[in-house]
């Protein structure tokens, strides 16, 4: 008796264990799946690529039409072409895999080499790119937006922190949203256009007083550093020529 109850669980022990057979569907199994959030993956970027182009060529249209109309400010104009140029800054950025949203997408490089990490506050997106690329960053890229949609609006948050040391390769979070609030520009000595277009990507509107021929801002209200909502006014008084 003692014998046939170990040779029964010596039985069963071998039972238990894994065989070639169960081995090589395990490992065919693992290769499907693998293959399957492959192609999952490759239809995000596939989709995310559709919607950023859409995007782009809606905004190109609304500059076009903008642009004919008679009644839309300089203001308005140069806010939609600032759109419309971050939209197809984002557009051919999904089309070359720079920045990539994918969950476990590798970087773009594997190079130690430390950098700086710089403020974005308040830079767009086709900015920040381009500064992303200044200070030799060639890691990977997640861009997040308030609202869900293609980015818009400016910087609002950012990790890591300005002024931290990273590998070049290192992951960075840049937030993008329309903010409700601008902080008021210095604008005194710039020009007409400097002014409107200054304003403009701010979310903000001038109003312009003097004589119709002056170009150089001599005086602005509110000042400077003052907080002031979104499509708010900001008095300037013009006098001068252009330089």
């Amino acid at each position: 008796m003692p014998n046939r109850e170990s040779n029964d669980g010596s039985n069963r022990a071998k039972d238990d264990q894994p065989t070639d057979a169960m081995i090589a569907e395990i490992a065919k199994s693992l290769d499907d799946l693998g293959a399957n959030f492959a192609l999952l993956r490759s239809a995000m970027t596939g989709l995310t690529q559709h919607a950023a182009e859409t995007q782009a060529a809606r905004l190109q249209i609304e500059v076009e039409l903008a642009a004919r109309n008679e009644g839309t400010s300089e203001a308005e104009l140069a806010g939609l072409r600032e759109r419309a140029a971050d939209a197809s800054a984002f557009a051919r950025a999904v089309d070359a895999g720079f920045p990539t949203t994918a969950p476990g997408a590798p970087p773009l490089g594997s190079d130690a080499e430390a950098i700086e990490m710089i403020d974005f506050t308040n830079n767009g997106y086709a900015e920040a790119v381009r500064l992303l690329r200044e200070i030799g960053h060639r890691g990977e890229l997640e861009i997040k937006t308030v609202d869900g949609r293609p980015p818009g609006g400016r910087v609002v948050e950012q990790a890591p922190r300005p002024h931290t040391r990273l590998a070049a390769d290192a992951r960075i979070v840049l937030t993008f949203a329309v903010a409700r609030e601008a902080t008021v520009p210095e604008l005194v000595g710039r020009t007409r256009n400097e002014a409107t277009q200054f304003l403009a990507s701010l979310g903000l509107q001038p109003k312009f007083s003097g004589p119709s021929r002056a170009s150089i801002v001599s005086k602005q209200k509110p000042e400077a550093g003052t907080r002031l909502a979104r499509d708010g006014e900001v008095e300037l008084v013009m006098t001068g020529k252009d330089r």
